[in-house]
């Protein structure tokens, strides 16, 4: 078929001679392989600039993102520096307070734990390069798991803190530092002649002088144990004030409370008197620890 050929005429307007083209047979073959081989190409080179376009799109978008990123990283790295500093100063001023309330040194090295923390600075790691992001949120997480630890430590040091506080409370409360009667000692506590029969004898707690009916206070919280009469003491009250601490009030006139009545500090027991055996009116008053009678003397000097 390639022998065949293709004439086109072409008849000029003007009337001149009519020009005859003659075209082999095989020409419209390759015209139109041409042609295909042109749209083949057209075809690729706009798939390839369409797909420069798009990745240039995507980096664009993900150099957005990165920059997005880095911003809310560097965000979250200043937050966890003023959370660490402010849990320093936490830290440290626990410390502080232990010191001076004479803390057990158990609870000084719980608190110790909670010292120190990372060193790094996430800001001058994030300063180098914005695409050591990997490397920068594994020091935030290493950061924050601190925090957590940190905090974690000072919880439980607190819990135990508020405990030793509220012991340290409920003793102090419990101690007899309160003078329970307003007068004089006349007579203190050790060997003395006794006043009725002059023999030497040992005196178990303090005489303190004061006109007849005067209020005798608790010297601390307690229960009241008993409101008995003695032979020795007259009528007298007896409180328990826990942590091993009683307190007994001899030769009282009145008697203001109950056995088992819980009694504050500084609340009305008993009015001074001069029952059982006495030259006059006074408080007898004692003081017991673990069973053993100890100087009121002590307590009173804490004040």
């Amino acid at each position: 078929m390639f022998r065949k050929t293709l004439t086109i005429l072409v008849l000029p307007q003007d009337g001149a001679r009519v020009k005859r083209i003659v075209i082999p047979g095989i020409a419209p073959v390759f015209l139109l392989l041409a042609f295909v081989a042109l749209v083949f190409y057209s075809a690729v080179i706009l798939f390839q600039h369409n797909g420069q376009d798009t990745r240039s799109a995507d980096l664009d978008r993900l150099r957005q993102k990165a920059v997005k990123q880095n911003v809310q990283i560097h965000a979250f790295s200043e937050q966890i520096r003023l959370l660490r500093k402010e849990m320093d100063k936490l830290t440290q001023n626990n410390k502080m307070l232990m010191e001076r309330a004479s803390i057990p040194e158990e609870l000084k090295a719980l608190t110790s734990l909670a010292l120190g923390g990372s060193s790094s600075d996430t800001r001058e790691l994030a300063s180098r390069s914005p695409l050591r992001q990997k490397e920068l949120i594994r020091q935030l997480h290493s950061d924050l798991d601190d925090l957590l630890a940190r905090a974690g430590y000072l919880e439980q040091n607190q819990h135990k803190l508020d405990k030793y506080f509220e012991d340290a409370r409920s003793i102090l409360m419990s101690s007899p530092t309160l003078k329970p009667v307003k007068g004089y000692i006349t007579s203190g506590f050790g060997y003395r002649s006794h006043p009725l029969t002059g023999k030497k004898e040992f005196h178990r707690g303090l005489d303190v002088r004061a006109p007849k009916g005067s209020p005798i206070v608790a010297p601390a919280n307690g229960i009241v144990v008993s409101t008995s009469r003695n032979a020795g003491y007259g009528r007298m009250v007896v409180v328990d004030h826990g942590y091993g601490i009683v307190t007994r009030y001899g030769h009282v006139s009145k008697v203001y409370v109950k056995p088992g009545q819980r009694v504050k500090r500084g609340e009305k027991l008993a009015a001074v008197g001069s029952t059982g055996r006495t030259t006059g009116p006074h408080l007898h008053y004692e003081v017991i620890r673990n069973g053993i009678t100890v100087n009121p003397i002590r307590y009173l000097s804490r004040r």
